[in-house]
């Protein structure tokens, strides 16, 4: 089992996190009820953290999902896109993602930390459906 300080070099040395890396990371945060994305943050020199080509794609794939197919320009089973977010999914590339962290969706007395990723300036973290934070 690799440590959370081999994954960072890991991700240092090759410039991408692999997702079973994320969800290694995601499931301890988990389990310690605690993130430690900042110390990885640091260790890569405030450096952006890419996702694999493979892993842009299923994004990818995913956040068109929630696109109509008659009307471009409106979304199905509940997503919340704007203007600019189709904008964004529509021309975007699977080399264009990043890991910007963790977010807590939990409550006040559990933590349920679930990734944050970035796509040519939309951050979103993926729930149920699409939920866009920035």
């Amino acid at each position: 089992m690799r440590t959370n300080l081999q994954i960072f070099e890991s991700i240092k040395e090759t410039g991408f996190i692999t997702e079973s890396d994320l969800q290694l990371l995601k499931n301890r945060a988990n389990k310690a009820q605690k993130d430690d994305y900042t110390e990885l943050y640091n260790i890569l020199d405030h450096q952006d953290i890419r996702l694999t080509p493979s892993q842009g794609a299923k994004g990818l794939k995913w956040l068109k999902s929630f696109i109509s197919k008659r009307d471009p320009q409106t979304t199905i089973k509940g997503a919340c896109y704007g203007y600019r977010e189709f904008e964004i999914i529509n021309n975007a590339k699977e080399d264009e993602f990043t890991f910007r962290g963790f977010y807590d969706a939990g409550n006040g007395w559990h933590k349920n930390f679930l990734p944050i990723y970035e796509l040519n300036g939309m951050e979103y973290i993926p729930m149920e459906t699409p939920y866009i934070i920035g």
